[in-house]
């Protein structure tokens, strides 16, 4: 069993925390001066198979990588060879093109072998290509409240990369999962996400099979044609996950007006979203979009259908921006509750929780 810091940097140098921090526990760990700690903390980061094959930044990994030689150098020890073979061959790769890495983050404490990974993108400025920090908050919220979405018809507004979809069904198991986004290049990078994570594709859309194809762990998916459009969403894939009925869709808010027109939205009863409301030009496409999805008019059925509510996690980064987004909640007639409170700070996300706020929000019609 590692320690508890051997631990903690292994998570953190898995999904890339911020290196002064992480730096702080390679010294915090040497200064004990305990050659077994010390021993564990390579065998895990040389050993580890999930940063093997799914490696962080370069240039993140080289600097992490040669903090803890220079730990042993400057206190006169020898060097771990595989240490240094895991350093050296890093440093002699050619820097790719595609400026992707990857970030993968423990479902449970005691299995550090159980793992969500994501590709995202090097560079911050690519939106939907990033991990933006409510994504955790909403990620913590589901591994702690599970029993709200277990058995569930859920869908994700602008789910970006994936990870809080993978959370939900790895963590809740809801009976179905609707994951959406837009835009193309983040639509491409979500499926692979998902297959990365051994997402079983059953059926993909005629016109994105060929983006299917390509993407890593697709060859091993069954794949059939399957078309299905409409003005507010075109389907792109369906299969199961953990058990989950998945289907992968984009989803333009601005043609949201019923979800009736949606046959894979009509049955939602549970939503979830993260950093949605940081641009007040799309915060009113977003109202459309809830006021649909959570309108009482809609998906009525003889069969009596649990409340539909949706979980929402924003950073409140401009409270100005934040505030738009409270008073449209209002106008559009959706009441909202902060639930902030019922989230804890669980180790397996590095993130300050600092101003990230979590909403319940349902309609008051």
């Amino acid at each position: 069993m590692a320690s508890t810091l051997v631990q903690k940097i292994t998570i953190g140098f898995r999904q890339m925390m911020p290196l002064s921090p992480l730096l702080e526990l390679i010294d915090a760990l040497f200064s004990t001066y305990d050659a077994n700690e010390q021993h564990q903390l390579v065998a895990a980061i040389v050993d580890d198979k999930v940063t093997t094959a799914y490696p962080p930044l370069r240039s993140y990994s080289l600097r992490f990588y040669k903090y803890v030689i220079n730990k042993y150098e400057s206190r006169g020890d020898e060097v771990d060879e595989g240490l240094l073979e895991r350093y050296l061959s890093i440093l002699n790769q050619t820097p790719s093109g595609d400026e992707t890495c990857f970030k993968s983050y423990q479902t449970d404490l005691t299995q550090p072998d159980q793992t969500v990974t994501i590709r995202i993108a090097a560079q911050y400025n690519q939106v939907g290509l990033t991990i933006w920090t409510a994504c955790f908050l909403l990620s913590d919220f589901v591994l702690q409240h599970p029993d709200l979405f277990h058995g569930r018809r859920c869908l994700e507004l602008g789910a970006g990369t994936g990870l809080s979809s993978l959370f939900l069904c790895r963590a809740a198991r809801p009976s179905s999962l609707v994951i959406t986004d837009y835009v193309p290049q983040v639509m491409t990078n979500l499926v692979g996400n998902l297959l990365i994570n051994g997402f079983e594709i059953e059926c993909v859309a005629e016109d994105q099979a060929h983006n299917m194809a390509s993407l890593p762990g697709a060859s091993s998916s069954k794949i059939e044609p399957l078309k299905h459009t409409s003005t507010a969403a075109e389907w792109w894939c369906s299969g199961k996950y953990y058990g989950t009925q998945v289907d992968v869709c984009t989803l333009d808010w601005q043609d949201m007006h019923t979800s009736s027109a949606i046959p894979q939205l009509e049955d939602i009863d549970t939503i979830i979203a993260a950093d949605v409301a940081y641009d007040t030009r799309a915060i009113p496409h977003l109202m459309r979009a809830l006021t649909a999805l959570l309108s009482p008019e809609t998906h009525q059925s003889e069969e009596h259908q649990p409340s539909r509510v949706a979980y929402i996690a924003t950073t409140v980064r401009n409270p100005d921006t934040f505030q738009v987004f409270n008073d449209q909640l209002t106008e559009a007639g959706l009441h909202y509750e902060n639930i902030t409170k019922d989230c804890n700070h669980s180790p397996l996300f590095y993130y300050p929780k600092e101003d990230i706020i979590m909403y319940k929000i349902y309609s008051e019609r």
